[in-house]
């Protein structure tokens, strides 16, 4: 993963967050389940949960929305998997090294894994996976996101990678599900998109795949044929192939997990008011509070890593926010508690720097947080040289209002951040600084006028991931045109924070490095944090286990998945 397109990467997942976790999605493409929901395998087993998306690939390599997203986490495992503190953990692998300067990685693999066929799980797997992955013929979601890192087979379970940047983040990047060569290496990669693999996967996770009709997908624990025979709606026999459990890992509580795909969340939110789901997520904040009060339903709320936040173009010299206080001034205004509480129906926590509080990397201690403070940001504003002419802000020089353009996704596309831009305008504009909002289509946002640097002031989604890397983000030599650091921000001292902080070493290391980096982060400001939002999974109280955790992805509230049972039904 080169600087270069590690970040691109990391763009991309700018304007895909909401979207990966599951916040909002609108996708009119999609058919919609209509009628009753098709008959379960066994209703009194299968955990019945609705996402909003659609399944058109099973294969981990495609998987390009939340619905996709969720099957593959349950079907396939990764080199590593994240822990409950957020941290990487060995899955497939069963340890792993670094080299002194931090590029080469080498992962000893299990040798007591299978794929659901019965195959062993070995370095051929991996080693494939990711060759796939760079093939000049691939055109997934991960196009760029392994160009920089070269990976060889050492033996039977052992595989190495080379990065070109020494990444602590590799750990967390290494949870990339693995997909089986024996099974695919005869597909060209040209063809694989649309191969049979995709709606029959043989994988490696707790649960296979015993059949996929046109809104539902049927999971079966790994180890046990589904119970009550097949559904008719189904086109794949369960019995036709074999089911080992995996030794080593513990089998799943739940015998079945159906996920039920919808067009939109008022489908989605609708199928579970009727009681014809146990679960859903990933719904805007108005279904959530229609549907969090029926009887027998709670809320499980998880701490994302997908931070809202307000980036001010600083490449022109004459632009009014390159002075700190300006921009300090500019947050001070800003009422975030009232935008989680009233916007987001409370699902989020107003941030101060960009990195989650329910990170292992946030330090609590010495932040100094901006208070929504007007009088603070009146003498801020004051101190900058502006002028206070009425109830208007002139800026120095005469700019009479200092009005600039605000620009964020439009309301069809992510209509909770078009709500939050727009209050966030209403504060400045009450404040007495007026700016004209304009929502833009993703394509035209961040490929037509982010990236380009044709902006004022935006404000996005940045979805910063379990183990949060702010070089793409911040690092001056990512100012450049078609580099990462969209604000333009440069500062050396931050650059060498950023390196430290990224740099693999022992937790408590990474820990002092971010703090550092959070203080300097304060300091400067170099964009402002609003919040990070929150997933809420509303379930009946017959699903027993599932427990708060921060996640990047919507898929990753299933890391405790083995401990979820169905109340009433015995474990395995």
């Amino acid at each position: 993963m080169s600087r270069r397109e590690g970040g691109l990467l990391a763009v991309i997942l700018v304007l895909l967050a909401s979207i990966a976790i599951g916040i909002v999605v609108t996708s009119p493409q999609v058919p919609t389940n209509s009628g009753p929901l098709p008959t379960a395998t066994s209703a009194a087993d299968v955990l019945r949960e609705g996402v909003v998306g659609s399944i058109t690939t099973l294969d981990p390599l495609y998987a390009t929305n939340p619905a996709e997203h969720d099957a593959d986490a349950l079907l396939f495992r990764g080199l590593t998997r994240l822990g409950d503190d957020g941290t990487a953990e060995p899955d497939l692998a069963a340890s792993w090294t670094n080299s002194a300067d931090g590029r080469t990685w080498t992962f000893q693999l299990r040798d007591d894994v299978t794929w659901d066929d019965g195959e062993p799980i070995t370095a051929d797997d991996v080693t494939f996976t990711f060759l796939t992955l760079k093939h000049p013929d691939y055109d997934g979601p991960l196009i760029h996101a392994w160009s920089d890192a070269a990976v060889e087979r050492l033996g039977r379970f052992e595989v190495r990678f080379t990065l070109g940047t020494a990444l602590a983040s590799f750990l967390t990047a290494a949870t990339q599900p693995i997909v089986p060569a024996h099974v695919l290496a005869g597909t060209p990669v040209a063809s694989r998109r649309t191969a049979a693999f995709g709606t029959a996967p043989v994988g490696s996770g707790p649960f296979r795949l015993a059949g996929l009709g046109k809104d539902v997908a049927h999971l079966v624990r790994v180890g046990t044929p589904p119970a009550g025979g097949q559904p008719a709606l189904l086109p794949t026999d369960p019995a036709a192939s074999p089911t080992p459990t995996p030794a080593g890992f513990p089998s799943a509580d739940l015998p079945g997990i159906d996920l039920y795909t919808f067009a939109t969340p008022e489908a989605a939110a609708a199928a579970f008011r009727a009681g014809d789901l146990d679960a859903v997520g990933g719904l805007p904040p108005s279904a959530v509070a229609g549907l969090a009060g029926l009887p027998g339903v709670r809320r499980v709320v998880y701490p994302t890593t997908v931070l809202t936040a307000v980036i001010f173009n600083l490449r022109n010299t004459g632009s009014p926010f390159r002075d700190v206080r300006v921009r300090r001034a500019f947050l001070a205004a800003i009422d975030r508690p009232g935008i989680v509480a009233t916007v987001l129906g409370g699902g989020g926590t107003p941030a101060d720097v960009p990195i989650a509080p329910s990170s292992p990397f946030y330090d609590p201690g010495p932040t100094a947080p901006q208070r929504y403070d007007p009088a603070a940001a009146a003498s801020l504003l004051s101190a900058a040289g502006w002028k206070l002419s009425g109830a208007v802000w002139n800026a120095p020089k005469g700019v009479v209002g200092a009005r600039f353009d605000v620009l964020t996704l439009d309301a069809a596309t992510n209509p909770t951040l078009n709500a939050v831009a727009k209050r966030v305008v209403a504060d400045w504009a009450s404040f007495g600084v007026a700016a004209d909002l304009t929502g833009l289509g993703a394509a035209e946002l961040f490929e037509g006028r982010l990236l380009p640097h044709e902006f004022d002031v935006a404000i996005i989604d940045m979805n910063l991931g379990s183990d949060p890397d702010l070089y793409p983000l911040l690092a001056s030599g990512q100012a450049a045109l078609g580099g990462t650091n969209l604000a333009g921000y440069q500062s050396a001292k931050l650059d060498k924070l950023l390196v430290a902080a990224r740099a693999p070493a022992d937790l408590e290391t990474r820990v002092a490095r971010f703090a550092t980096l959070q203080a300097s982060l304060l300091t400067e400001l170099p964009f402002l944090s609003l919040y990070f939002a929150e997933r809420v999974e509303l379930v009946r109280d017959r699903l027993v286990g599932p427990v708060p955790r921060q996640i990047a992805f919507g898929s990753e509230r299933y890391g405790d998945v083995l401990t979820w049972r169905l109340a009433g039904t015995p474990a395995p």
